[in-house]
């Protein structure tokens, strides 16, 4: 949690009952960031702090007990949530199967995404995870990606319908924008206008004066009057599920209007190196967006997750100014911040993640869950024992 917190100058308390918080940059959206546990002061350094929840760990820490002292326990679905660790993902599977473990969480395109059989219950939860495309201006093999008119027309080439709901099986829901569909900032009409349309794509490229100068079926680019190949490379890490099928659509659709795509398929750890090496052209990133939907950490100069050589002061302007709006100009700024970014295209915004909570059929009703707590309002649960 502390990256939230980046920006914290200092806190004081102002009354027994109230404590004032200074930034050092402006950002009326900082409430949002606060869903952060809450634990007892005084007990930081400690393996399993206390908190304001409605369980609490047991002395041998092998369960969760409710806690008598919180408002409403009464109501808690059951006394006691065993907890359970397993060391393999095969084992774990075996212990659902098994009806040693009743509940898991598993996100469908990550790393670790699980397989569990069909007698199950699934709910999602949409989350701030982002998937986009990011492209090297900086250090890549090409020049063709510092032209911002060339990335502006490749995001017509991603199908994110497709993507979301085919490729990812249902586990994302698509984004032509930065900012989660579900935010009451998504401008919905604004962001049609990036649907997938290679016609479109092919169009803009051409216009831009990428065109088949030689007649070989391909497209090139112009630099000092000498017609360029366009080959591009893009990394995807092979462990995640879903993101290399979305970079081989992308290369594919592509190539149907001449644009070489090569799509290189890395471990994890090649891929990170790659990537923070800048040996790529474009790469499949994912990002877990905080909940004002601040953007510095990618868009700015010396922004952390800046590995595309982005120096373009503009975008932090525009991010600044929508972190620092009030309620009434908040929707303005947050349009003229993500026209800029979509016209300009440092990023390619895929969709957002949707994430699964999984428990036997018919046991759990009433789940409620959310990105920053799976057991949100757990009072309301009814469980079968039958």
């Amino acid at each position: 949690y502390s990256g939230r917190f980046s920006y914290v100058w200092g806190v004081s308390a102002s009354s027994d009952t109230e404590f004032a918080v200074t930034l050092s940059t402006p950002n009326e959206q900082f409430p949002y960031l606060l869903t952060v546990p809450v634990i007892k002061y005084g007990s930081v350094t400690e393996d399993t702090p206390p908190g304001t929840g409605p369980y609490r760990f047991s002395e041998d820490m092998e369960k969760l007990e409710v806690f008598s002292d919180y408002p409403g326990w009464q109501e808690m679905p059951v006394d006691t949530i065993g907890l359970v660790s397993y060391d393999s993902t095969e084992d774990t599977i075996t212990a659902y199967e098994d009806s040693y473990i009743d509940l898991v969480v598993n996100d469908p395109s990550g790393i670790t995404n699980l397989g569990y059989g069909g007698n199950k219950d699934t709910r999602y939860y949409i989350t701030n995870n982002m998937h986009y495309l990011a492209f090297n201006m900086d250090t890549g093999a090409t020049d063709f990606l510092r032209y911002s008119s060339y990335r502006y027309a490749l995001q017509y080439a991603v199908d994110r319908e497709y993507a979301a709901k085919t490729l990812m099986k249902g586990a994302a829901v698509a984004s032509a924008l930065p900012i989660s569909p579900r935010s009451p900032l998504y401008d919905g009409v604004y962001a049609s206008n990036f649907a997938y349309d290679l016609d479109r794509c092919l169009l803009i490229l051409n216009n831009s004066g990428a065109q088949d100068y030689d007649g070989d079926g391909k497209l090139e680019y112009m630099v000092t009057g000498i017609p360029m190949e366009i080959s591009l490379d893009f990394i995807v890490c092979s462990e995640a599920s879903g993101k290399a099928d979305v970079a081989k659509k992308f290369a594919s659709d592509l190539a149907g209007i001449g644009v070489t795509v090569n799509v290189h398929e890395l471990s994890w750890d090649d891929y990170t190196a790659a990537v923070a090496n800048g040996d790529f052209d474009i790469y499949y990133g994912e990002v877990k967006l905080t909940a004002d939907f601040s953007l510095t950490r990618l868009l700015t100069e010396n922004g952390d997750l800046n590995y595309c050589g982005i120096d373009d002061p503009t975008y932090g302007e525009y991010i600044n100014q929508y972190l620092a709006a009030g309620d009434d100009m908040r929707q303005n700024c947050c349009d003229i911040m993500l026209k800029y970014i979509n016209d300009t295209a440092p990023i390619i915004p895929i969709c957002f993640e949707r994430q699964e909570v999984i428990t036997h059929r018919n046991v759990v009703s009433g789940l409620d869950p959310s990105q920053y707590n799976v057991f949100f309002n757990i009072g309301n649960w009814t469980i079968n024992y039958e």
